[in-house]
């Protein structure tokens, strides 16, 4: 199962919608972030929770690259994790 694990940088609205539904999206930011969700799951390539170190924390990085999920600009970006059970 543990191959199956892949790591998507995401941005912070990303990280407290995906952990809490909730964020500051724009809402361009936000349709965009549930058509990627979406296409996701449709591929089954599920949201599997926060890329959590040896210490217990999921630290911020900077990161020029758009969110993988709603596109949004160069910014802090957490590593969170997704299945893929297609495989």
């Amino acid at each position: 199962m543990k191959n199956n694990i892949y790591i998507q940088n995401i941005c912070p609205d990303c990280l407290q919608w995906l952990e809490n539904n909730e964020s500051n999206h724009s809402e361009e930011e936000f349709t965009t972030m549930q058509e990627t969700l979406s296409v996701w799951v449709k591929e089954k390539y599920y949201p599997a929770g926060a890329n959590i170190d040896k210490n217990g924390n999921c630290e911020p990085f900077f990161s020029w690259s758009r969110c993988e999920l709603c596109n949004g600009l160069a910014g802090d970006r957490y590593k969170y994790n997704f299945i893929d059970e297609s495989k």
